[in-house]
């Protein structure tokens, strides 16, 4: 700038100088205070690449533990679907065997009274078996005591009355006999002694009972030849 440009201005040439200097020295300053505001930018670039990258990150990171999260809450559900299930099964269980208490309870009631009126009944039968026994039996003895008969016999010089079984009274001891009833029982049933009852049956007496053996007929034409 020539010192008529100065003195245009307004400016001494001296003052010009300085002035001019001191605008060469504030835009070197600028120029410093761009290239450092470059390098920042360039930084911020970078960091904010790196930012990016770590929201990319995180937002598949998010992404996954909300698959995660429907995951384990389809399982929730399931899991509440089954155990709604179990309850409802084992409410089932629980009232079936509650009605089957029920029910065995009350058999049992009904099984105590059969049982009570059998065993009145069964009482009453034994007691009914008793007495047809009882009777029977004096029946018995009544049917044999009526089987003998009284016959007198000599004892030196005086008749005392014998009783003598018939051969019914007889055939009845010996087949009873046969068949395993004792001689002691025998005796008391048709009211005679022990021993008599073990000739009888040893057939020592009333022998006139026994069967009798049918003996073949022999031709007069056999006759003759045996004797010859």
């Amino acid at each position: 700038m020539s010192k008529e440009n100065g003195q245009l201005y307004g400016l001494k040439p001296t003052n010009f100088v300085g002035s001019l200097l001191n605008v060469t020295y504030k835009k070197s300053d600028v120029d410093r205070v761009l290239q450092d505001h470059s390098v920042t930018n360039d930084s911020i670039i970078a960091a904010n690449k790196k930012l990016h990258v770590k929201v990319e990150s995180c937002l598949s990171r998010n992404k996954n533990l909300q698959e995660s999260i429907d995951t384990l809450t389809i399982e929730k559900n399931d899991i509440a679907k089954a155990l709604e299930l179990s309850e409802n099964a084992l409410q089932g269980a629980t009232d079936s065997i509650a009605t089957s208490n029920r029910k065995a309870a009350t058999q049992s009631k009904v099984n105590k009274k059969v049982i009570a009126n059998l065993e009145s009944e069964l009482a009453v039968v034994k007691d009914k078996l008793a007495k047809t026994y009882e009777l029977n039996k004096k029946l018995l003895v009544k049917k044999a005591a009526s089987g003998l008969k009284e016959q007198t016999a000599v004892v030196g010089k005086k008749k005392v009355p014998k009783k003598i079984l018939t051969c019914a009274s007889v055939k009845s001891i010996r087949k009873k006999f046969k068949e395993g009833i004792p001689q002691k029982e025998l005796a008391v049933f048709f009211n005679t002694s022990r021993t008599t009852i073990s000739r009888i049956v040893n057939n020592k007496t009333y022998k006139e009972c026994l069967p009798k053996t049918k003996t073949p007929r022999v031709s007069k034409t056999a006759r003759k030849k045996n004797n010859t």
